[in-house]
């Protein structure tokens, strides 16, 4: 079971979080009305997703979700804001919040907007993770087989490999789908057009 925190101290939308998720067993709710409870949550066991309003009493939610991100990048945070309550864009950006919603809502608002930062928090965190890299030696007599060692450890499969592949398209967006179309396939045809035509001038050669 996933756990939904929401830091809210408005009675009405901790109501229709905890009725929303009635109809997902899979997502327990968890409702506080204040950010400092919301913190002391956190740092004793990070939620799966984070619902947090930026005006409510103690911290913030733009504090709420750095607090997030400290611990986790990829926990996807959306930050809640009253209809005719300020939001700073900038201070959401900064803290790494996937998304934001206007209040009141309706359950498939919420639902809808927390599948699309689920998505953004998985491909910023895809983005933003470090490559790990192994730390080879460079003392010893066994510097050259330690190397071979690294290099089997580190060969994959064919179907290892498309997996991966398939997991990368996945993660990128549709204008990181259409700049690689427009600027990989374009320069991928003209290799195959400058082969294509050393292979006919070869073959006027030899006749």
């Amino acid at each position: 079971m996933r756990r939904l925190l929401l830091a809210d101290d408005g009675p009405a939308i901790q109501k229709i979080v905890r009725l929303t998720f009635l109809d997902h067993p899979e997502i327990e709710a968890q409702c506080v009305s204040s950010g400092d409870e919301a913190l002391e949550i956190i740092d004793d066991r990070l939620p799966d997703l984070v619902l947090a309003d930026v005006h409510m009493p103690g911290a913030s939610g733009y504090e709420v979700c750095k607090r997030v991100k400290e611990l986790e990048p990829s926990t996807p945070v959306v930050l809640l804001v009253g209809n005719l309550e300020s939001f700073d864009e900038v201070s959401a950006e900064d803290c790494g919040a996937d998304g934001s919603l206007r209040k009141p809502f309706e359950a498939s608002e919420l639902l809808r907007c927390l599948e699309e930062a689920e998505t953004k928090a998985r491909q910023r965190f895809a983005r933003t993770a470090p490559i790990p890299v192994v730390a080879a030696e460079t003392n010893g007599p066994d510097l050259g087989a330690r190397e071979n060692d690294m290099t089997d450890e580190l060969k994959l499969s064919e179907e290892q490999v498309d997996q991966i592949a398939r997991r990368v398209v996945e993660l990128l967006t549709d204008d990181e789908v259409r700049k690689i179309a427009w600027e990989v396939v374009p320069d991928m045809a003209e290799v195959v057009v400058k082969e294509r035509i050393r292979e006919l001038e070869s073959q006027v050669e030899e006749l």
